[in-house]
């Protein structure tokens, strides 16, 4: 099966930290430098200071295909899927400017802030009832230098596309490389964190319903420490599409404020605004024709300035009982169908 990609939407750039791209480069080593870490179970909070201003994001769309493959039982217990992150940069290098953002977990280095984030979207998918924990096995810098002066630009290309009978001996190499390190420490998926200044259109891509050699995720710099956003992007690899996500109404707070208004599921994409013109606030959770909030839960919410421009946050809503999904929109169910098929790729 060849899967269908989708991309994640979402323009960022940075006000108050003086971005210049020139300054992002970091000279190659040439040395992939292991960074190995086991996962805990802590979530720090967010620092107080705001630096990410967000353009809304631009609505896509994939057709479903019309065929689908029987899901797999699912077991009792969580199904535990090794995750692999890659990064272009020395650890704390590459963390430097998400450590100095309201999106650092409070972490002070890479080695604090990657668990922290896995631990955020392992919260929204046990929250939303998934059946499925990602395991963070491994993160390291890679420099493939050797292989292609270019590497950098080519491997999201790769991760898109693989190697096919038109590819070249650099591109081989790279995907070598890449697929070494991955048999290294058997993660089912991966993750290609970009440099700063490599921001594409897209927040993020990755296949929807994965094969294992398409389990592959990259994120561009600004779009990984969203957590909602990592967890959409890795719920394409498990099989969940756009459509699956849910855009409900409720009378909610945001970090105490009262709102009458629209939210949405992780899965959503939308041109759709909330009253004060800002796009609507991604609630920490997927879509389940069962699946309701009634309490206090994470969200990713946009902000307007008094500047114009808009800004995403992570902050804290509060519903009272109100729905996450109905039988058009399921991405849980999705995603359950496929969680013990990915934790099987290596």
């Amino acid at each position: 099966m060849t899967a269908v990609w989708s991309l994640v939407v979402l323009a960022i750039t940075v006000a108050g930290c003086g971005r210049d791209d020139s300054s992002d480069e970091a000279a190659a080593t040439n040395a992939i430098a292991p960074t190995n870490v086991t996962a805990t179970n802590t979530i720090a909070p967010t620092s107080a200071a705001a630096t990410n201003t967000a353009a809304p994001p631009t609505p896509t769309s994939t057709p479903r295909p019309t065929a689908t493959r029987e899901p797999t039982p699912v077991p009792a217990g969580p199904v535990e899927i090794a995750l692999q992150v890659l990064y272009p940069q020395a650890p704390d290098d590459h963390f430097e400017r998400v450590g100095t953002s309201e999106r650092s977990l409070g972490a002070s280095t890479m080695a604090e802030f990657l668990p922290r984030l896995i631990e955020g979207v392992n919260e929204v998918y046990l929250g939303s009832g998934i059946n499925g924990q990602f395991v963070l096995v491994d993160h390291r810098q890679i420099d493939l230098n050797a292989k292609d002066p270019n590497w950098e630009s080519k491997l999201p290309f790769l991760f898109m596309n693989g190697v096919n009978p038109t590819s070249n001996d650099q591109e081989r190499a790279i995907w070598s490389a890449v697929s070494a390190l991955r048999d290294e420490v058997a993660a089912d998926i991966i993750v290609f964190w970009r440099r700063p200044g490599t921001e594409p259109s897209a927040n993020g891509a990755a296949a929807i319903g994965a094969e294992a050699e398409e389990a592959f995720v990259q994120m561009t710099y600004f779009g990984m420490p969203v957590i909602s956003t990592l967890a959409h992007e890795l719920g394409h690899i498990l099989g969940a599409y756009h459509e699956d996500g849910y855009i409900g109404t409720a009378r909610f707070d945001v970090d105490g404020e009262p709102r009458d208004d629209r939210y949405r599921t992780v899965m959503t994409i939308t041109s759709e605004m909330t009253s004060e013109g800002a796009p609507l606030p991604y609630i920490r959770r997927f879509s389940s024709p069962t699946g309701r909030v009634d309490g206090e839960v994470g969200c990713d919410v946009y902000l307007s300035l008094m500047s114009g421009g808009i800004r995403q946050v992570p902050l804290t809503c509060l519903f009272d009982d109100a729905p996450l999904g109905d039988a058009e929109h399921n991405a849980v169910g999705a995603i359950n169908a496929n969680v013990v098929r990915v934790s099987q790729f290596r």
